[in-house]
């Protein structure tokens, strides 16, 4: 379907996460991809046909480096 849109929400299973899930789902029609560690266990509750799981930990993924003191320079490469 051309006109779908995806929304990723990272760290999923923590309060806020679990509130826009919610949220999202009740008054939207997008699809989710709800990303967190154990997510298949910890938000399981949460499958839908719009839900897609992601089990993983956003602060161990490429990408993402530690902070550098260095504000001029960028962090992601």
């Amino acid at each position: 379907k051309i006109n779908e849109m995806n929304i990723l929400i990272l760290g999923a299973a923590g309060k806020i996460g679990k509130l826009l899930t919610e949220n999202l789902l009740a008054q939207t029609r997008y699809n989710l991809v709800l990303y967190a560690r154990n997510a298949d266990t910890r938000l399981k509750a949460k499958k839908s046909e719009r839900v897609r799981l992601v089990d993983g930990d956003f602060n161990r993924s490429l990408g993402v480096s530690e902070p550098d003191t260095d504000w001029n320079k960028p962090s992601f490469y």
